[in-house]
């Protein structure tokens, strides 16, 4: 198994964990790390370039803002692993130095109820017993690695509790008492379209699962349905952000409306559904849909979730409108067509019409 490390030492890397709390199953994320980062195994013949389609896990490496703000010369504290979740390695890339990993977000680990810390305390130990493991800035010599190969964790079944909101609310317990305990936690449970008769009997809505081609997860919609966005509010400091809200940012070659403009962000737990009309057109759309924090610009304090989204017309529109499009080319030129039926039926006479006096 390949682990994946995200500490929250940098913007970059506090905005990557709470996006990883954040994005739903099957949505592609991407992370980057300087080529120094990776373990000397990767590193070697570049077998960093074999990783694609190898399972891995997404942990946050909690402590680095502890550390970050030491008096200079006091003691540093070891990272403490917190494992999020499961996922899939896509694409890789190296520019410039830079290690470049896509990665598709599969379930999340579930620790179980807020008062048990077996699983924490297990998971945190077998990550520190790892040859590889990475430490904070200054903690050591070495700084260890953040990309490696590692045997699995145990005890990494799905949600046991039978609902992987369950999974997902456990994580997001323990983000809660990290370092990261005043950020607004929120789960984007899906895209859903709203079922058809007779379908709606049995199931009202289902989900629409993103279409991945390497580093690209795009969310195909067709014009002028309504597509349904689940929002599951969940976190201790939910309940604290007064005056904070998340938008809905969308272009409008996309969609016409929102049934929900800003999410309020006012309660510990809550769930927002979000209807958006997609536009109408013959033509294919392509654009982007964001959940963007507003009420506090000068720090990270929440995900900020970014999809990408495609608006086209059914699959057998454009064969149905060009043959209606045929069909009525044909109607307005009838007449002009039987006018020149002598040219194939025979019905031309030269030589009688020469007899008759015509030339």
């Amino acid at each position: 198994m390949i682990y994946l490390f995200s500490s929250s030492y940098y913007d970059l890397f506090r905005q990557n964990v709470l996006n990883a709390c954040c994005y739903p199953d099957g949505y592609v994320l991407r992370i980057r790390y300087g080529r120094e980062y990776l373990s000397p195994d990767l590193i070697m013949d570049n077998s960093w370039k074999k990783l694609i389609k190898e399972k891995a896990v997404f942990v946050f490496a909690e402590g680095a803002l502890a550390n970050k703000t030491t008096d200079p010369g006091g003691a540093k504290r070891d990272y403490r692993f917190l494992p999020l979740r499961r996922c899939t390695v896509e694409s890789v890339q190296m520019t410039a130095g830079i290690f470049i990993m896509d990665i598709r977000l599969d379930d999340f680990l579930d620790y179980g109820e807020k008062t048990d810390r077996t699983k924490e305390e297990a998971w945190d130990k077998e990550i520190k017993a790892h040859a590889d493991r990475p430490y904070p800035k200054e903690f050591r010599d070495v700084e260890g690695s953040y990309v490696y190969r590692a045997p699995a964790l145990k005890t990494t079944s799905g949600s046991e509790r039978g609902e992987a909101e369950m999974a997902w609310r456990s994580v997001v317990d323990r983000v809660n008492q990290s370092e990261l305990h005043e950020c607004v936690t929120y789960h984007i449970r899906g895209f859903y379209r709203i079922s058809r008769w007779p379908r709606r009997i049995f199931e009202p809505e289902h989900r629409i699962p993103p279409r991945v081609k390497g580093p690209d997860a795009v969310y195909r919609f067709q014009t002028g349905e309504t597509v349904l966005v689940k929002v599951l509010q969940y976190g201790q400091a939910n309940s604290l952000a007064s005056g904070r809200a998340i938008k809905v940012d969308f272009d409008a070659k996309s969609f016409t409306s929102a049934s929900v403009a800003k999410i309020p962000i006012n309660s510990r737990y809550n769930e927002e559904r979000v209807l958006l009309p997609c536009v109408r057109g013959t033509e294919t759309v392509i654009s982007t849909l964001s959940f963007v924090p507003t009420g506090d610009d000068t720090k990270i304090w929440a995900p900020q979730p970014s999809f990408v989204v495609s608006i086209s017309p059914p699959g057998g529109y454009l064969l149905v409108a060009a043959a209606l499009f045929a069909f009525a080319f044909f109607i307005a030129n009838a007449g002009a067509f039987s006018d020149l039926a002598f040219l194939w039926n025979g019905s031309l006479n030269l030589g009688d019409q020469v007899k008759s006096g015509h030339t």
